[in-house]
């Protein structure tokens, strides 16, 4: 028969509740000096955010104070006998505030016209229905008040592209445009057609194009 070597078994001895204090008290450091690390670059984080917002809010204080700046200077002087003839008026026309007022409706208009594109998708409800039909007239009111001022008070020729107009090339073009939309999406839709009943679903998408004058 083949001899079989047993070898004894290595009795395992069990780590002194020394080593074991020892080995917990680094791993707590090791996790404490981990937290720290955290700790210091999300300090480090927050002080930069902190800086960026400061530096955005001093530029905001600043753009606001040119901003009014410029909305309480004078226009120039008047170019049309109704500029003479009202000069306030004049001066608010040709301002800054006027500007964003108009670009401001015309944001509005925007979301008001993406709702009836929407409710040609789905059925809307009816006091929805007649709050569009109002808004409508809302904004085609505004927009040609707005038609009429500018003609009052900048001159009708702001609205010729020649080369020795007021206004420049682009800015000609660009307000030509603007009384286009006016009259034919405004006017002539809201006004004119509607009250005949003429399907206008297919057009509704056209006075989006006042949004490209924001």
């Amino acid at each position: 028969a083949a001899e079989m070597h047993l070898q004894p078994e290595i009795a395992r001895v069990p780590p002194s509740p020394m080593a074991m204090v020892g080995k917990t008290m680094d791993s707590t450091s090791s996790a404490e000096g981990r937290v720290g690390h955290a700790v210091s670059q999300l300090s480090n984080f927050m002080e930069a955010k902190r800086s960026q917002l400061d530096e955005i809010r001093t530029e905001v204080i600043i753009q606001s104070s040119q901003f009014v700046s410029n909305a309480l200077r004078p226009a120039g002087p008047p170019t049309t006998r109704l500029g003479e003839m009202f000069p306030r008026l004049h001066d608010l026309v040709r301002s800054p505030t006027f500007e964003a007022v108009v670009a401001f409706v015309i944001l509005v208009n925007c979301c008001t016209i993406g709702v009836e594109v929407n409710a040609m998708v789905e059925r809307p409800s009816p006091w929805l229905s007649q709050s569009l039909i109002l808004a409508e007239h809302a904004f085609t009111a505004f927009f040609l008040a707005e038609f009429f001022l500018r003609m009052a008070f900048f001159g009708w020729r702001i609205y010729l592209p020649v080369r020795d107009g007021p206004a420049s090339f682009a800015d000609a073009c660009s307000n030509l445009m603007d009384a286009f939309l006016v009259w034919f999406t405004g006017v002539l839709f809201v006004w004119v057609l509607a009250p005949l009943h003429v399907d206008l679903s297919s057009f509704r998408g056209v006075t989006a194009f006042r949004a490209v004058y924001f």
